[in-house]
């Protein structure tokens, strides 16, 4: 998917509500990269939920606990 999609570059505008729902210990997308990307975005409504204690992955999570 990465090859041919480039959602930073390509994907700004919506006409649908987007919500983008991240891990607070998500070491592969770091919050920083998220924000920078939220903020770009144009849509009617538009949230960034954080979720607490969570992680990428399962695995993430545990091992940086």
């Amino acid at each position: 998917m990465m090859a041919t999609i480039n959602i930073g570059k390509d994907y700004y505008q919506f006409k649908i509500p987007v919500y983008l729902i991240q891990g607070e210990q998500d070491i592969l997308t770091p919050m920083e990269t998220t924000k920078v990307y939220f903020h770009k975005i144009q849509e009617p409504k538009k949230q960034m939920i954080l979720v607490p204690n969570a992680a990428h992955g399962f695995n993430q999570a545990v091992l940086n606990a």
